[in-house]
């Protein structure tokens, strides 16, 4: 069986939140503890590293013991950007972990279906995305601020997480985004783009929100309740 690690993302200061989301309680738990619980729970999984605010390190050590998320290896302090911790999270995974799961530590609704879509799809393509439609037309501006274009909307997805790489490629291309000077990318798969890389996807799910202002905590408890 492959080495399948994820890494969370968890090291935002909850600006638009208006507090650390990740203590936040969703449904009487930790939202960072529902973020974990369907990799901890999913036996596909053999390791998680969390990526977190240095300051939150050890709050979040004990809140991982006191709910038992044995499957934790290590908490790493982030970065200045996603992107720099993405890469520490990455640095951070076993050496010979086979592939690497990378999640937002603000989507506590992800499947038991949905990961095992995304690791079935890793089994043939080294880059894996979630991603779901648009019901909305997209727009692209000018630096004036009017309509440049509308895209067609039937070729426009909406990108979730998680997302899956194989663990050399995500190094290999995190490497490539550091030694190019490529510092704003906010998504792993561009790093895999960025390369000339491809990237597979797969459907998300609508339920799979992410949780940025404080009323999406009761949208995702209705869905919690619905599920």
């Amino acid at each position: 069986m492959p080495q399948i690690t994820a890494v969370i993302l968890a090291s935002g200061n909850g600006s638009r939140f208006g507090r650390p989301k990740q203590f936040a309680l969703l449904a009487g738990l930790p939202l960072l503890i529902r973020t974990l619980l369907p990799f901890q729970q999913n036996q596909l999984v053999t390791s998680i590293v969390i990526v977190t605010r240095e300051a939150d390190c050890h709050q979040v050590e004990d809140m991982l013991v006191s709910h038992h998320m044995d499957k934790v290896i290590r908490v790493i302090p982030g970065g200045a950007s996603r992107q720099e911790s993405s890469r520490l999270g990455v640095n951070g995974c076993p050496v010979n972990s086979d592939f690497v799961l990378i999640h937002d530590g603000a989507r506590p609704l992800v499947s038991a279906a949905l990961l095992q879509r995304l690791i079935t799809a890793l089994h043939t393509y080294p880059a894996v995305n979630t991603v779901i439609n648009t019901a909305d037309t997209i727009i692209e501006l000018d630096t004036g601020n009017f309509i440049k274009s509308i895209p067609d909307r039937n070729r426009l997805r909406r990108c979730q997480t998680p997302q899956g790489f194989r663990y050399q490629l995500i190094k290999e291309a995190h490497e490539y985004a550091e030694r190019h000077g490529l510092r704003e990318i906010t998504d792993d798969c561009g790093l895999v783009l960025a390369m000339g890389g491809r990237v597979f996807t797969i459907a998300g799910e609508e339920t799979n929100i992410k949780i940025t202002y404080e009323q999406d905590l009761q949208i995702a408890e209705r869905l919690l309740d619905n599920g």
